[in-house]
């Protein structure tokens, strides 16, 4: 993907904050998936797997996002053709934020044997009703004193992320899907409702390793047994 702008000045911050974005992201898909799939078929069964789930996901987002997310989607794409990137590429870079998720929702997909659009819209609803995706994106910028805290802080990421696919598996098996699957789930376990409070509550401050330790902690909760 090259990107390029027609316009001087600041064009150069912006393809440095555009690069910067793909190699995080990059970055945390490839550790995604060295530490949650098996390579022992080789690449190409990897990719065969993962890349049709992946496509639908992306082909799908005007119908399964909340529409916070499709509102913040809309902003950034025109923020990015307003900045002189031809529309296809603004629209393919606003589309990054929420394709974070979608190994997470490939991989939920499989385990429940529901339709990816139905797995994507009960992803980004439980996303949404517990904050977690603030939570997640927050968690990239917290410092880290030395190794063994930047290693309790991607622990805490996988344990909010494995508890997250756990949820959204209970939510579908309400037989429903987005956020009405959601509205099912928290309605028979009422006691996820003040959970996700305290969620909203670390959700709303300034992220700590303690507070990312304390958040990973009430997402397990949500999910024992």
């Amino acid at each position: 993907m090259r990107l390029t702008c027609s316009t001087p000045g600041s064009t150069g911050q912006l393809q440095l904050g555009l690069y910067a974005a793909i190699q995080d992201l990059l970055l945390s898909r490839m550790v995604w998936f060295v530490r949650n799939v098996d390579f022992s078929a080789g690449l190409d069964a990897v990719i065969s797997r993962f890349r049709p789930g992946i496509s639908q996901v992306a082909a799908g987002l005007d119908e399964t996002l909340p529409e916070h997310l499709l509102v913040a989607r809309a902003t950034r794409r025109q923020d990015l053709i307003d900045a002189n990137l031809p529309v296809e590429l603004a629209g393919e870079l606003a589309d990054l934020d929420a394709l974070v998720s979608a190994p997470d929702i490939v991989t939920v997909a499989e385990r429940t044997k529901r339709a990816i659009g139905d797995t994507a819209a009960t992803f980004f609803s439980a996303e949404a009703k517990f904050r977690l995706d603030r939570i997640i994106a927050a968690a990239r910028g917290v410092p880290a004193g030395d190794y063994f805290e930047r290693l309790a802080i991607d622990r805490a990421v996988d344990q909010i992320a494995a508890a997250e696919r756990r949820l959204v598996a209970e939510m579908l098996a309400t037989g429903q899907s987005g956020s009405q699957a959601a509205e099912n789930w928290l309605a028979a376990h009422p006691e996820a409702t003040r959970i996700r409070r305290s969620v909203e509550e670390i959700a709303a401050g300034g992220l700590t390793l303690a507070k990312l330790t304390m958040a990973a902690n009430l997402q397990g909760d949500l999910v024992k047994g």
